[in-house]
């Protein structure tokens, strides 16, 4: 259902034009004609999304739709996909139009969240839709930056979720990378939102080169022509190959950055994929000689670093490393990674930003639009762990990393860079820089919280409607589209056939194709109940072994004369010798015992066989309880009525046996496919739905729902509890299983409600600290277990496990420990932590106590006011500094 876009300006078009127009004016160059499309269709109150290559510079886009906001005293939410992003978007908007006029949100931060311009993290722009925020009001501008992590497999169906929900009154700006398929999310955001232009371009302002890092040189990997790998970079290679030995094996970063400076590469972005590999590097550049930074520079830089780190104390800079730090920073090189302390990430934003930095080796977070361009980009590897996983890079993941290469008014060329290994194939790499960009793929599955906010406001069909309206159920109504339109042609060729023949004869091959299916049906339980040897059983047997045949219904033991072949095996018995077919062998065709049996003459000479019954006689081989009862499975009645019905057809016998075969089988083969298409049509239209069920199911059982699908007290308890546990924290709430603790006991039992360990065999949780703290770790996770066993019931797999491992290191912060001290406690029970993500997970900790503050104090006192203290008591030093 299409909702069209509500324009309620207090200015009219042409005042709107106007205000963009003195906006695109006072830039400081011409804009491109993209951005220029992109903001007509703003002024003209249409939704756009816009599809451009990294740094081609969509954010003044978002910018002109910010102008307009601030000049008709209406609001503009930013979203971005990490906190990062947002932070960096704040000061930057601070910086362009005054701290009075923009606020940033972003769950463990709240900073003037009624200003015009308001940076959000995703996840809160949903939880304020769900809860109708008066934060809200006056809402006319959504822009979603970087909205291509809509694909995200973890928090993609964010994205979704709020594009769903958002007032027909808003206006959605879309900033996407370069994706594949532009206009089918375009027609997706047209009919849930409203009308919605599209702007896509593979415009570069810096044009973009590819070379591969040999050792320490570096080649053009395409030829002059752009169509292949170059002849000169092929031989180079193949000269490697031959002389392993001429090649480093693993890369060596002082030499990779000497290259860098020496060919005039530098400011550089090293993309390692690994936290642990970026330390290394930076730890080799340290230990050399390597400086790449002039005195003036290194005195800009540590002002810089000495004035935004000056309120961290002296326990912790040791605890940090700061000195080693800030050494490295000013003679140019520089880490991050998410496991790096978020002011410190910060400063090295800043740092490279002002071209101070020139070399960072990071991870993959970094492409993720924080605004650090370099003159190169370094791959050393097309692999990255996505989670789960190492998977390749996917031709869109490529584009977005080596798009960081080139600065627009700066560089005249970009350069991205593969370092070469043997892994590397030229051909594939060639292959993947001139690959189109992949395709957008939801990840929208439905949760506890979505379900219960949904109906909430809408019944159990009006919210099944919204949920079909989702962008996955749109790719998978595309996907139901061609299996119709197969189906379509499918059911005319069965027509077609069907009305070339007489009803006599349609109603003969209708009774031979049943006859035929049924006849499957009998054999495949007969399998199953009595299964043949499989070939690999049968492959083993030789000459002289004791297997068991099942002879008119009546286990005997026979020994093996000769190997099986074909259907049959040779074998003599008690009382006969002869060929018996392959599917009358037990047990499964395994040997029961073997016999020596000398090879003379024929296998079933007399000699042979005498001998072969004589040892079969005295042996103490006996029958297996398998193969003793076996019942004689007569046809079904039905089946047998079948055959009689064959025999009796007028037609019977009458035909050509060879015509007829062939019409069956062709109008069979339509018929089985006609089938599949069905039942794949029915499965691909009501995923979602069936998804929406079961959670419907769970709720109910759990009383969050009543039977007619409206919220209990527990289903609006529900409502306000957003994490990935999020129906276990609503039930140990709602059984006030965390009454009576202290702020530090409930800050170490929510540190087991966000906390996630890395690696899936990691469930162990260090000794509670109090006996209370013992009660209620056995509470919660007693909670947990009947909540997966009641999904288990409902075949869903929503709450993931309770991760307590941090739990005692969160409880001691809570009362005051050092830095070091807690990370040493997380060390002691087994837990390699960084600073950065101690501080993170104590982040998500407020963000989820901030959720408990918010509670109804009638019914919850306690817990609120508890959960205040605890937040007061975690968000201190290192912590409230990263804020």
């Amino acid at each position: 259902m299409t909702r069209n876009l509500q324009i309620m300006d207090p200015i009219t078009l042409h005042t709107r034009q106007e205000i963009l127009d003195a906006f695109m004016a006072r830039r400081p160059f011409t804009l491109d004609e993209f951005q220029q499309r992109a903001i007509g269709h703003i002024a003209e109150g249409r939704n756009v999304i816009v599809s451009a290559p990294t740094g081609a510079g969509k954010t003044v886009i978002a910018e002109a739709a910010a102008v307009l906001a601030l000049h008709q005293a209406d609001k503009l939410f930013y979203t971005t996909p990490i906190k990062a992003l947002s932070n960096q978007k704040y000061r930057d908007f601070c910086a362009r139009w005054g701290k009075d006029n923009v606020g940033l949100l972003t769950g463990d931060q709240s900073i003037n969240g009624d200003a015009p311009v308001v940076v959000v993290t995703t996840e809160v722009l949903r939880n304020m839709l769900y809860a109708e925020s008066p934060t809200l009001h006056k809402l006319r501008y959504v822009v979603m930056d970087e909205v291509h992590y809509l694909s995200d497999a973890f928090r993609g169906a964010v994205w979704e979720e709020v594009i769903l929900s958002l007032p027909n009154t808003v206006q959605l700006i879309a900033l996407s990378a370069t994706i594949g398929n532009t206009t089918e999310f375009a027609n997706w955001i047209s009919a849930v939102v409203g009308p919605t232009s599209v702007v896509t371009t593979d415009f570069r302002p810096v044009p973009l080169t590819a070379n591969v890092l040999v050792n320490s040189t570096i080649y053009p990997l395409l030829n002059k022509s752009g169509n292949d790998v170059s002849r000169h970079l092929h031989n180079r290679v193949d000269r490697i190959l031959h002389t392993p030995s001429h090649h480093e094996r693993f890369p060596n970063r002082v030499r990779i950055v000497e290259t860098l400076e020496r060919e005039n590469l530098l400011p550089a972005i090293d993309f390692i994929f690994s936290r642990t590999g970026c330390d290394s590097a930076l730890s080799q550049c340290a230990r050399s000689r390597l400086t790449l930074t002039t005195k003036k520079e290194r005195q800009h830089i540590f002002q810089y670093v000495d004035e935004h780190c000056r309120l961290l104390s002296e326990a912790d800079r040791q605890t940090l490393h700061y000195t080693q730090w800030r050494s490295s920073l000013g003679r140019g090189f520089a880490t991050h990674h998410a496991g790096m302390l978020p002011l410190f990430k910060q400063v090295v934003e800043e740092l490279f930003s002002r071209g101070l930095i020139k070399v960072v080796f990071a991870t993959s977070t970094l492409s993720l639009g924080i605004n650090m361009p370099a003159r190169a980009v370094v791959l050393e590897k097309l692999t990255k762990f996505n989670g789960v996983s190492h998977e390749e890079l996917t031709s869109s993941q490529f584009a977005q990393l080596i798009g960081r290469a080139g600065r627009r008014g700066i560089d005249s060329t970009g350069h991205a860079i593969v370092y070469y290994t043997p892994d590397v194939d030229l051909d594939n790499l060639a292959a993947l820089y001139r690959a189109e960009p992949s395709p957008l793929q939801s990840s929208f599955k439905v949760g506890y919280n979505m379900v219960v906010n949904l109906l909430a406001h809408h019944s159990y069909d009006e919210a099944l409607v919204l949920l079909r309206q989702s962008f996955g159920q749109y790719q998978n109504d595309a996907a139901v589209v061609l299996a119709q339109r197969e189906l379509n042609q499918v059911e005319k060729e069965l027509h077609d056939i069907e009305s070339t023949i007489s009803p006599q004869m349609l109603d003969y091959l209708t009774l031979i194709t049943q006859l035929n299916n049924e006849t499957k049906a009998w054999e495949k339980r007969k399998n199953k109940e009595y299964p043949r040897p499989t070939k690999g059983a049968l492959a083993k047997l030789r000459r002289g072994d004791v297997i068991c045949l099942s002879i008119r219904k009546k286990p005997i033991l026979a020994v093996v004369l000769e190997r099986p072949r074909k259907n049959k095996i040779l074998v003599a018995t008690s009382n006969w010798v002869g060929t018996a077919h392959l599917s009358t062998i037990r047990h499964n065709g395994e040997a029961l015992g073997h016999f020596h049996l000398e090879e003379r003459g024929a296998p079933d000479n007399a000699h042979t066989v005498k001998l072969a019954r004589r040892e079969l006689t005295h042996s103490n081989i006996r029958i297996p309880k398998d193969a003793r009862h076996e019942k004689n499975i007569r046809p079904p009645a039905h089946l047998q009525q079948l055959r009689r019905e064959l025999r009796h057809h007028p037609l019977h016998g009458h035909l050509n046996h060879a015509e007829i075969t062939a019409l069956n089988r062709e109008r069979a083969h339509l018929l089985n496919r006609q089938e599949n298409l069905q039942h794949r049509i029915e499965h691909d239209a009501g995923t979602l739905a069936t998804d929406f069920t079961h959670v419907c199911d769970v709720l109910q059982s759990a009383g969050y729902l009543t039977s007619t699908y409206e919220l209990t007290s527990a289903g609006t308890l529900l409502r306000s509890i957003y994490c990935e546990t999020d129906l276990i924290c609503a039930e140990a709430i709602r059984e006030h299983a965390w009454d009576g603790l202290t702020p530090a006991e409930l800050a170490a039992v929510a540190s087991a409600i966000t906390g996630e360990s890395r690696k899936d065999t990691d469930h162990y949780w260090p000794p509670a600290q109090t006996e209370v703290l013992a009660d209620t770790y056995t509470d919660t996770q007693r909670i947990a277990r009947d909540i997966h066993h009641l999904e288990n019931d409902h075949e869903l797999l929503l709450s993931r496990p309770l991760y307590g491992g941090l739990t005692t290191a969160v409880f001691q912060w809570a009362n005051g420990a050092t830095l070091e001290e807690c990370l040493t406690l997380a060390k002691m029970f087994g837990l390699s932590i960084t600073p950065g993500d101690f501080v993170r997970h104590i982040r998500q900790i407020i963000d989820l106590l901030s959720q408990f503050i918010k509670l109804n104090t009638d019914e919850y006192q306690h817990l609120v006011d508890c959960s205040y203290q605890a937040k007061n008591a975690i968000q201190r030093g290192i912590v409230a500094e990263s804020l």
